[in-house]
């Protein structure tokens, strides 16, 4: 009887090993791993609170990474840095991240986690409407650094047809709401869940400041983008994705998302 099981082991032996393989492969080799990530201040999504990392993306992706048996270490840094930080390796992956080609040679993009849009705030009591970016040619407008902006954007700001403010350190939509309020920008670019979040935050500084209701462009949606210096990166990326879906179907994502005041849950 002994022999008849070990004959029978063996000849499955092969058959084991591409199944131990498989799973090896499929968990991007080991479980256990403590991943680096690097994110921006953007709340609601990320941002610091008492020492911690956190936020409604922020929470989302630490959930689905501990699903899958990582332990994630994040860093906050200013945008610019985190961008060349996951081009050199130095960092495992970034988010939030939008899409554009540039990004698409050193990130491999995991599926939408989030999204985000842009309008004008603005101080309350001016009144300030635009049918083209051109209307907006006798307004200072802040922005930041380092953020993937829509043509809308970009395009006026390399030829210098409009008046840019660009913020680039330190807690940046903070200050630039600050400067807003002071009359030394007239408008700024902003996210509404963002410096919604943050007039809540630091009520009644910024009642005086409210946004024209008028994307400035398409709805973009966010990601994470997993450095493509890092091996198994593309592994990594589609059982995070995978992952994701799945909380997503059995609702831990907008319940995630609803404690951060967040509706509106990627597809």
């Amino acid at each position: 009887m002994l022999l008849t099981r070990q004959r029978s082991l063996k000849s499955r032996f092969p058959e084991l090993l591409s199944l131990i393989a498989l799973l090896a492969s499929f968990s991007g080799i080991t479980f256990g791993k403590t991943l680096t990530l690097v994110t921006i201040n953007h709340p609601p999504h990320s941002y610091l609170e008492e020492g911690r990392v956190t936020g409604a993306v922020t929470m989302a992706m630490r959930q689905a990474f501990s699903d899958l048996g990582y332990k994630v270490e994040i860093k906050l840094v200013p945008p610019i840095r985190a961008l060349k930080m996951v081009e050199l390796g130095s960092a495992d992956g970034i988010y939030p991240y939008t899409q554009n080609t540039e990004r698409l040679e050193h990130a491999y993009l995991s599926r939408p986690i989030a999204s985000v849009e842009t309008v004008f705030f603005k101080r309350r009591n001016e009144s300030i409407n635009w049918a083209s970016m051109e209307d907006l040619q006798p307004y200072r407008i802040g922005i930041f650094g380092g953020y993937n902006y829509s043509p809308e954007i970009k395009d006026p700001l390399h030829t210098g047809r409009l008046d840019f403010d660009i913020f680039a350190h330190g807690d940046a939509t903070l200050l630039s709401l600050e400067k807003l309020k002071a009359k030394r920008i007239d408008l700024l670019v902003c996210d509404p869940n963002v410096c919604n979040f943050l007039k809540l935050k630091h009520a009644p500084d910024f009642d005086d400041i409210d946004y024209i209701d008028k994307p400035i462009s398409a709805r973009k949606s966010f990601h994470i983008g997993f450095s493509k210096q890092h091996k198994n990166a593309r592994i990594l990326r589609d059982a995070f994705d995978e992952t994701f879906s799945k909380l997503i179907k059995n609702g831990t994502i907008h319940a995630i998302f609803r404690e951060y005041g967040l509706e509106q849950i990627p597809d």
